[in-house]
């Protein structure tokens, strides 16, 4: 794939996350685009996303909703309290 091909294609893949994170009224705090490291090989590119939840309920909704747009979508950073 061309660097311009998959340039539109990663803001396509872009506009259309935050889209549905829109239209469910949640707010994200940061994007961060990886064309290098693991991704590069496979001709793939990595977004981080980082969304404000309201508690913990509100974080795995929010993955399944991602998820069931067809993102594969992890948690990378366990942001609850130490028991």
């Amino acid at each position: 794939m061309s660097t311009n091909v998959s340039r539109h294609f990663v803001l396509r893949k872009l506009h259309q996350l935050t889209g549905i994170l829109a239209a469910e009224h949640i707010n994200i705090l940061h994007v961060g685009i990886h064309r290098l490291g693991p991704y590069s090989a496979l001709g793939r590119v990595g977004l981080d996303v980082i969304v404000d939840t309201r508690d913990r309920h509100h974080a795995n909704d929010v993955l399944a909703l991602i998820r069931s747009h067809g993102f594969p979508a992890e948690e990378l950073l366990d942001t609850a309290p130490a028991s």
